[in-house]
């Protein structure tokens, strides 16, 4: 008997003890959900869990948690499942905080309706909203208005699911890491990205109340059209708390950054920085009305620095965070701020606004309007009158049903950079890179160069002033980085501005045009200062100091002395029209006789050298076919659609056929058996347009193509295998133009591409990316959009080409498209008859113009 006494009395103590444990457990958890800290609240429940797996509030706390994080929402669904599987788990007499309360409340039914929604189970959504309004009090007016918004949103995803946008997403491999990466800002050149990143930092330790590290500020540099490594801003700008970056001016000098007073993300001012040579100021608060008592969560300013905009919290908006603006006055202080009002602003929340360099589009995120859930981005159009446009969704998959913030166009509007959470990625918000190639391009222009002495020393003490010619009124002023003598600024599309340039009391002026359509126009100038003369040459930036191959802490030491890049060509195009490039949709479709199944035409994604997936299956018939029959040759004839300019889609076509037939002499069919030629977009096989003058994406599909035809036996091609008679010089037997140093199987090793084009005593343009001590790694030409070139000069230096090119102006075309990618010291080589041709040559087939020679570097148009 008192045994049984015992183990009675140790059973009750165990409850007891387990109930205890259980309430004190509730009591901890409730204090975070009060709290808001769900990521600390949610480990406490799931212990909860464990002791008592039927407690539906339980379960109903669980689910809250995760739908209160931002990537994991659809993890609440089977614990609201789990609740609903007996309705009686459910009361309309729900007790908050009470750890005796075993049911969850009767809002599980909406709570499960926004986790399906969000997992894009759209009709379940709808279904267990009705459920809900069938249970809810027709008197409540507040939570019957949250319901209808729900059904409202989840209709808008149904209808921006069914017309998806035409678009391409690429993460950034080099930046994103597994904690958070958002706010991407870009300069106008695109060749530096500030961003905002949660990683761990080593100087910094310590997390906030989320669990991860605090805000700070990276810089990534983009060499060779690829995003390296990030670097954080010292500490200048980085302090211990949150730093966040939220606006970087065009040319890169001038930003805006949030810097947290505490612990917390709302609370702190927005800040003010400038890039004096290679340092950044110590930031200084803002000194406008943006800061005050309330959030203010990010900013944006106009190309021309005159307008800025902001969202905040403050009294005297629509509801949640609006959207304010501010102006600048002649003096050059703000003016008032002023609410953006209904048309953009809602009861809800905004956010991001970011005001393209066009000076007319806003976009910005907001979780109203018709948005398909969370945050979406809209843009608006300023009008004729200065008021804004009503907000348009820019479309789904772009928007999701999460939250869709910092998005950050670039200048022509067909990319954009943003930040999601997205399958696939590296863990919590990434940054993408985001083509749209069915968008209106914008149009504006990039001015942009360097500022120097004539012996090459910058010009620290440049101001350039930019004036409106038709008014006279002063649009914006603005230096040149004192340490690289750079400069930047967007001029808007339709306008005429007289630049004035200004060091030490010399002036020099130059007037320009800016076409109202034709996209992006680059007006790239060095300016040039000797005694008391100063001149606006028209050319390129001329500073190996500042583009290299090889990052200088690279081990092997390779020696620099020229950078570019660029691509072969070996079609003749007698003339390149100076006219702004126009989309014509041509008149006459081709039509092809089929070769056969191992012959079929191979199709390419959009804007891209890379097949669709199902044109693999054709390859390899025709790669069968081709190694099958030894004696057969080939021409493969590249082609596009008919969006962007000619002379890009020649070119596109031409990188399209080259690539085939790279790809094709990787797989063993010899290079001698295939020839290439470009089309661009002069013969489409399907209409790129309806009849209506609406676009025909699937016509366009058939159009961006190769196309393959059976050549008649030739002679060998095949480069000769002698040894040239004097290193440098380009063998020229069988009229083919191929770079050797030794024979040509060796060559075309590591991947490397032998320039070839068909010759007989033309004078050859090329572009020359480097001359290197030593060969260099395949892994340095892996982001190149096409293969490049190498050869041996008699000075020892391993000389890498691509681009062959009989007129000069597509060279200089192609060479500018290398430069925007980020081989900014490209510049044109001259052969002929198998020589390169000298300086002094050159100068005899090419007159200077503008004191500066066409082998020197500056972009003359003949």
């Amino acid at each position: 008997m008192k045994n049984y006494l015992f183990l009675t009395l140790l059973l009750i103590g165990s409850v007891l003890n387990a109930q205890d444990s259980f309430k004190e457990k509730f009591e901890q958890a409730f204090i975070h959900l009060s709290n808001e800290s769900y990521t600390k609240a949610l480990p406490i429940l799931l212990e909860m869990e464990q002791m008592k797996p039927d407690n539906a509030n339980t379960l109903f706390s669980i689910g809250n948690c995760y739908m209160h994080t931002i990537y994991d929402k659809a993890k609440a669904i089977p614990y609201y499942e789990r609740i609903l599987e007996n309705y009686k788990n459910m009361t309309i007499h729900y007790k908050v905080g009470d750890p005796k309360e075993k049911k969850a409340p009767v809002e599980t039914l909406h709570y499960l309706g926004r986790a399906y929604h969000f997992n894009y189970q759209f009709d379940e959504a709808l279904a267990k909203y009705g459920e809900y309004k069938d249970v809810l009090d027709p008197n409540n007016k507040e939570y019957l208005k949250k319901v209808n918004r729900d059904i409202e949103i989840t209709n808008n995803a149904i209808e921006l699911e069914q017309s998806p946008v035409e678009m391409s997403v690429k993460g950034l491999a080099n930046i994103n890491t597994e904690f958070p990466e958002y706010r991407p800002k870009v300069t106008g050149d695109e060749k530096m990205m500030y961003f905002t990143s949660r990683r761990e930092n080593p100087h910094y330790t310590g997390t906030d109340e989320s669990g991860l590290p605090y805000e700070d500020i990276y810089v990534s540099t983009k060499k060779f059209g690829v995003w390296q490594e990030p670097k954080m801003l010292d500490e200048t700008i980085n302090k211990p708390s949150h730093d966040a970056v939220l606006y970087v001016s065009p040319d890169g000098q001038y930003m805006l950054i949030f810097r947290a007073s505490s612990a917390a993300l709302t609370e702190g001012g927005i800040y003010e920085t400038k890039l004096e040579g290679e340092n950044w100021t110590e930031p200084t608060l803002l000194q406008a009305d943006i800061n005050s008592n309330y959030w203010e969560t990010d900013v944006s300013l106009s190309a021309d620095g005159t307008e800025m905009f902001f969202t905040s919290d403050r009294p005297g908006g629509s509801g949640g965070r609006d959207i304010w603006m501010m102006r600048r006055l002649p003096g050059g202080e703000w003016a008032s701020v002023q609410n953006m009002g209904p048309v953009l602003n809602t009861e809800y929340d905004e956010e991001a606004p970011y005001l393209h360099p066009d000076g007319k589009t806003l976009y910005f995120s907001s979780k109203g309007h018709k948005t398909m859930g969370g945050f979406d981005v809209f843009k608006s159009e300023r009008q004729a009158d200065g008021s804004w446009g009503a907000p348009e969704n820019i479309g789904y998959p772009i928007n999701t049903t999460g939250d869709d913030v910092f998005y950050f166009p670039t200048n022509d509007g067909l990319r954009a950079y943003f930040s999601s959470h997205r399958k696939g990625g590296k863990g919590e918000q990434d940054i993408y890179l985001l083509e749209l190639p069915n968008f209106e391009p914008k149009t504006i222009a990039v001015y942009k160069g360097i500022a120097k002495y004539s012996d090459g020393e910058i010009i620290d003490d440049m101001v350039i002033t930019i004036f409106d010619e038709e008014t006279g009124e002063k649009t914006g002023i603005y230096r040149p980085n004192s340490t690289t003598g750079r400069f930047l600024f967007i001029l808007q599309p339709g306008q005429r501005y007289e630049i004035e340039f200004e060091s030490g009391g010399v002036y020099a002026l130059d007037n320009v045009e800016v076409p109202e359509t034709g996209g992006i126009h680059e007006m790239i100038k060095v300016i040039v200062k000797e005694g008391n003369t100063m001149k606006v040459a028209t050319g390129e930036v001329d500073d190996n100091d500042i583009i290299s191959l090889v990052e200088e802490e690279d081990p092997t030491n390779v020696e620099i002395t020229e950078v570019n890049l660029d691509f072969e060509n070996p079609n003749n195009k007698d003339s390149v029209s100076t006219q702004d490039p126009t989309i014509t949709e041509p008149t006459n479709v081709t039509e092809y006789e089929s070769q056969g199944e191992f012959l079929n035409d191979l199709y390419f994604i959009y804007d891209k050298v890379v097949l669709i997936d199902e044109s693999e299956i054709d390859y390899d018939a025709t790669l069968k076919y081709l190694k099958e029959n030894p004696d057969a040759k080939v021409m493969i004839e590249g082609h596009t659609d008919s969006h962007g300019s000619s002379d890009y889609n020649w070119w596109l076509s031409s990188a399209r056929a080259n690539k085939i037939r790279n790809r094709l002499y990787d797989d063993g069919i010899a290079w001698g058996r295939m020839k290439t030629r470009g089309y661009g977009e002069d013969k489409p096989i399907a209409p790129n347009k309806n009849n209506d003058g609406t676009d025909n994406p699937e016509g366009r599909q058939k159009n961006r193509r190769v196309h393959f035809v059976l050549d008649q036996p030739v002679a060998s091609a095949e480069p000769s295998q002698k040894e040239p008679a004097n290193k440098g010089e380009i063998d020229t037997a069988n009229d083919e133009f191929v770079l050797q140093d030794k024979p040509a199987d060796e060559i075309v090793n590591d991947n490397y591409e032998v320039a070839t084009v068909d010759i007989s005593q033309e004078v050859i343009c090329m572009v020359q990316l480097g001359a290197f001590s030593e060969k260099l790694d395949n892994e340095k030409f892996t982001d190149a959009p096409l293969e490049v070139a190498f050869y041996k000069d008699g000075d020892g230096l391993y000389k890498y080409l691509s681009g062959a090119f009989i007129n000069k102006n597509l060279a200089l075309e192609h060479r500018l498209r290398m430069i925007d990618a980020g081989y900014e010291g490209a510049f044109l080589v001259y052969f002929q008859d198998g020589k390169r041709l000298t300086q002094e040559e050159v100068a005899l087939l090419y007159p200077t113009e503008n004191g500066i020679t066409i082998e020197n570097d500056a972009a003359v148009n003949q």
